[in-house]
């Protein structure tokens, strides 16, 4: 399902599929709309574009194991932000980006077998 926001240039997209992975997906929002809420409530990163510091926020309806990395475009990755057990409820995290140069890159949270993605931009 794709919808565009009102006041937002960018669409929100909604995909999920049972039984793994379905393909590679880019998000361009800073917001994500995750259609099993037993696996994650929230996924989002502000701002976007950003320069150094970019805050990080997912709320958890249950733990679980995550992992959080970070790619450039051509899939190379550039950090493992968050790999680790989570406890139930909000996770906020602050990532320094200050080492990376400009560029478009790719935030993953994987979460109980699935990956949520967002397109995020280095000024």
């Amino acid at each position: 399902m794709i919808t565009k926001s009102a006041g937002s240039s960018f669409p929100q997209v909604s995909i999920y599929r049972e039984g793994g992975v379905v393909g590679n997906f880019v998000f361009v929002d800073t917001k994500i709309t995750v259609l099993d809420p037993s696996i994650i409530s929230t996924f989002n990163c502000s701002p976007n574009p950003f320069t150094a510091q970019l805050a990080i926020s997912y709320s958890l309806p249950q733990p679980a194991q995550t992992s959080l990395s970070l790619c450039d475009i051509q899939g190379n990755t550039v950090a493992i932000i968050a790999p680790e057990q989570q406890a139930e409820g909000p996770v906020n995290l602050d990532y320094d980006s200050s080492a990376l140069p400009a560029g478009t890159y790719l935030l993953t949270l994987r979460v109980a077998g699935k990956a949520f993605t967002k397109k995020i931009i280095k000024m």
